[in-house]
C-alpha cells in the first residue's frame, strides 16, 4: 500500500485529497460498502494517530441519476484537483530551489517552466493557482 506525503501542510490548515478508482459494482446492490480507509499521521510532538473512514459507494444504475450525481460533486471535485495541483507545484518548487542550490540552474528553470505549463489553464479561474504561477516565475 503506497504512502503519501503531505508535508507542505501546516497546523490548521485545511487539504483535501482526490482518490481515484474504478470498481465493479455487485449486481443489484444500490450501496457497496468497500471497508475501511486508514490514516496516519505523526503529530509535532512525535506521538503517532489514526482515524480510520468508512469508504462506501452509490451504485446508480439509471443514467439520468448518475449524470445528476456527478454533476452535483463536480465543484468538490474540480477544488480537489486544484489543490492536488497547488501540491505538486509546491513540491516542485522545492525540489528546483534544491536543483538551484546544487548548482544546476538549467534543471531548476525547467521544472518551473513545466509546472507554470500544468497550471496555466486552471490559473485563470483560480487565484491561489495564479498566485503560485506568479511564484514560480518571479524563482
Amino acid at each position: 500500500m503506497p504512502d503519501f506525503s503531505l508535508r507542505f501542510c501546516r497546523s490548521g490548515e485545511t487539504r483535501q485529497i482526490l482518490l481515484e478508482a474504478k470498481f465493479t459494482p455487485a449486481s443489484g446492490a444500490e450501496e457497496q460498502t468497500l471497508g475501511v480507509m486508514k490514516f496516519h499521521y505523526t503529530t509535532e510532538d512525535g506521538q503517532s494517530q489514526g482515524v480510520g473512514l468508512p469508504l462506501k459507494i452509490s451504485v446508480l444504475a439509471d443514467a439520468a441519476a448518475r449524470d445528476a450525481a456527478n454533476a452535483k460533486a463536480a465543484p468538490s471535485m474540480r477544488q480537489v484537483e486544484e489543490e492536488a495541483l497547488l501540491l505538486d507545484a509546491s513540491e516542485a518548487h522545492v525540489e528546483a530551489v534544491d536543483k538551484l542550490k546544487a548548482g544546476d540552474a538549467r534543471g531548476a528553470k525547467k521544472i518551473l517552466e513545466e509546472n507554470r505549463r500544468k497550471l496555466a489553464p486552471a490559473a485563470k479561474e483560480n487565484k491561489a493557482i495564479a498566485g503560485k504561477m506568479e511564484q514560480l516565475a518571479v524563482d
